[in-house]
């Protein structure tokens, strides 16, 4: 059976707007509040978004992709107000 050559663009065109999609989420992986592994090297930029490190706010036991220093951000994971009493 020969595939519709009609078709086939159109298939095309929704694998590769798929693919696209998925690779622009795995880019926001590391925004502003996400959380991350332990940093190895105390700080590390590789899991986090540009500006951002992996760090461990005060009043948390997680880390998280926060700006320096982390109590000045307005996220709640940065800024400890969502770790009070964890």
């Amino acid at each position: 059976m020969v595939p519709d050559k009609r078709r086939l663009p159109r298939r095309t065109a929704r694998g590769l707007a798929l693919v696209v999609s998925l690779l622009a989420a795995g880019c926001n992986q590391g925004a502003e509040g996400s959380s991350c592994s332990t940093p190895a090297d105390g700080g590390a930029h590789d899991e986090c978004n540009s500006g951002l490190t992996c760090q461990r706010p005060a009043k948390c036991t997680n880390y998280y992709c926060c700006p320096t220093p982390a109590s000045m951000s307005s996220n709640s994971n940065c800024n400890g107000t969502a770790c009070v009493g964890s």
